[in-house]
């Protein structure tokens, strides 16, 4: 009886994606807590330089007396922003971006 040829296995990332190309190949298994600072930065980054999208997001959220309170604080912190100058850094770049990819 013929055996049938041996095929790879589907990758978990992708289908498309070889255990060769798998980044995660050979990687060291990290606890959670050494991602907190990452997640720390990057809100904070967020925080200043996209405040229109801080507070598009606090809009969205369901109607309670904390939603509110987020919403009037993401208000004032985009006002602020604008004010002092990262939120308009981050609309000069996007339109520069925008402006690029339509060229």
């Amino acid at each position: 009886m013929a055996r049938a040829p041996e095929q790879e296995p589907e990758h978990h990332l992708s289908r498309q994606m070889t255990p060769a190309l798998d980044p995660t190949t050979g990687a060291k298994a990290e606890p959670l807590r050494r991602l907190w600072p990452a997640a720390i930065a990057g809100t904070v980054m967020l925080a200043l330089f996209n405040a229109q999208g801080l507070e598009k997001w606090a809009q969205r959220l369901p109607d309670s007396a904390v939603s509110n309170w987020i919403i009037v604080g993401s208000f004032e912190w985009k006002g602020l922003m604008e004010k002092l100058g990262p939120a308009r850094l981050f609309e000069d770049v996007r339109r520069a971006f925008r402006d690029f990819r339509g060229a």
